[in-house]
């Protein structure tokens, strides 16, 4: 009968290769692309020697990094028709304070929301036709139709209503978004930015931070405001700029 072999892998690397190229072909000699974790000048004749030169994992899919080795990640991939409408064009994850989920779509204005019970054409309570935007932050999903309002899904009556933006004309906002804990506004030529506390309240302050700014560095007019770590990249029809923050 033929005994399990084991074998000994290093599973605590910080690094997997992912393309052979990174990896060193087998030698006599160590390269800085070699497998082995653990280097010496010399055999040293002790037990720790055993662990020297065992493997590395070279490939991984669906890992993430656990305090011994690796954990596998999945997902549930869940089909959801789109509306029998040709006006799909976008899909929005609309979330409450308790996690509630939905998906949202513009549609031209037709505005269809799925909450698992199947599309429904949901209309605004203004004229919503145009480039629609949204922002999470603060457990609040605001949804923006460019130089037509800010407005909330409300998941227990089943509407969208009006959100006022204090300190700030939304007929003149283009788009929003969020970064840092902070609301995003922005129009053809300027970036507004919400207090810290309240991400609703951009009435200009240095005790909540909220403010604005005409960007000198655009070459162009702005047209998405886009989030990344630390901030957002400012995008323009002729270049883009990074906002960066530093408190």
């Amino acid at each position: 009968m033929t005994r399990p072999r084991k074998i000994r892998v290093n599973i605590t690397a910080a690094y997997i290769p992912f393309l052979s190229r990174h990896i060193g072909d087998q030698t006599a000699v160590r390269s800085v692309e070699d497998t082995n974790y653990v280097i010496t000048n010399a055999y040293s004749g002790e037990g720790a020697d055993k662990d020297i030169g065992i493997p590395l994992v070279t490939y991984a899919e669906n890992v993430m990094p656990a305090i011994y080795g690796f954990t596998s990640v999945s997902y549930k991939l869940q089909h959801i028709n789109r509306p029998n409408y040709f006006g799909f064009n976008q899909a929005i994850t609309l979330r409450s304070s308790d996690e509630t989920r939905a998906i949202f779509t513009p549609a031209a204005g037709e505005n269809f929301v799925n909450n698992g019970g199947g599309w429904q054409s949901y209309p605004f309570p203004a004229k919503t036709v145009g480039e629609a935007s949204w922002a999470y932050i603060k457990q609040n999903t605001y949804i923006c139709y460019k130089r037509n309002g800010v407005y909330t899904y409300n998941f227990g009556l089943n509407t969208f209503t009006p959100v006022t933006f204090l300190g700030l004309n939304t007929s003149n906002v283009d788009g929003i978004t969020s970064a840092n804990s902070y609301t995003i506004a922005w129009n053809s030529d300027t970036v507004f930015w919400s207090s810290a506390i309240n991400s609703a309240d951009f009435v200009p302050s240095l005790s909540s931070g909220a403010g604005s700014q005409k960007v000198l560095a655009l070459k162009g007019a702005i047209v998405a405001c886009l989030p990344l770590n630390d901030g957002f990249i400012i995008y323009t029809t002729a270049n883009a700029v990074a906002a960066r923050y530093t408190q």
